[in-house]
């Protein structure tokens, strides 16, 4: 089989397996919990979001040229990781040209424009892309949320569980994943709101503007 077949063959195996441990989401229950430790899929379902990313050239291009920023803490997250998921478990090869990249990092101390300088970096450096660059730590400011003390912890407080996930080359230029909440919604093409995201009204309105559910068919709203 190919790759792309045999990513598509295992995620099958997987929804199998995570449609009768669904009922473990019930610890979800602290806002910002993470569930990694009690999701058994996880190990297969990190080697898998693995393999996508990294068969992906233009994404580890793009880490690439997030790295050479050398921000401390940092990820490409949201809909350009959880796109190319779901695009890959529908089939799908080509990415939406005109979608956003979130560049999220954390620095506490940063001034505001250190932002604008990344992302004019990131620009002179892959001009063709719609860089979005946010300091996570400053988050608060404009998002009505309490301040986050990590970079983990400001992703777990994103509106859908299969949203909170980012990727990043380490010091080695290894690829690594962060995924507060999981991996298990993002994997079963599942939309959830996130029960640390209290405002249900604006999510409800956020996945209808979205259009996701006709973007990607297969995709479930479990809320």
């Amino acid at each position: 089989m190919t790759t792309l077949q045999q990513i598509v063959a295992l995620h099958h195996n997987l929804v199998c397996r995570s449609d009768k441990a669904q009922s473990g989401y019930s610890a979800f229950g602290k806002a910002l919990k993470p569930m990694v430790s009690q999701n058994q899929n996880f190990e297969s379902q990190y080697r898998q979001l693995r393999a996508i990313m990294q068969a992906d050239a233009e994404l580890m291009k793009m880490l690439q040229s997030v790295r050479e920023c050398g921000l401390a803490s940092w990820c490409i997250a949201a809909g350009a990781i959880r796109s190319r998921v779901w695009n890959t478990l529908h089939g799908q090869t080509i990415q939406p040209s005109q979608a956003d990249v979130d560049v999220c990092f954390f620095e506490p101390d940063a001034a505001e424009q250190l932002e604008q300088q990344i992302r004019q970096s990131l620009g002179g450096r892959m001009p063709g892309v719609n860089w979005e660059v946010v300091n996570q730590a400053h988050a608060h400011r404009w998002n009505g949320l309490p301040a986050c003390a990590s970079l983990s912890a400001a992703l777990a407080s994103w509106p859908e569980t299969a949203t909170a996930v980012g990727v990043w080359l380490d010091a080695a230029g290894q690829l690594q994943i962060i995924a507060p909440l999981g991996l298990e919604d993002l994997f079963a093409l599942r939309v959830r709101r996130n029960p640390a995201f209290a405002d249900a009204l604006a999510y409800q309105r956020r996945v209808s503007k979205k259009n996701w559910l006709q973007q990607w068919p297969r995709l479930t709203q479990v809320d």
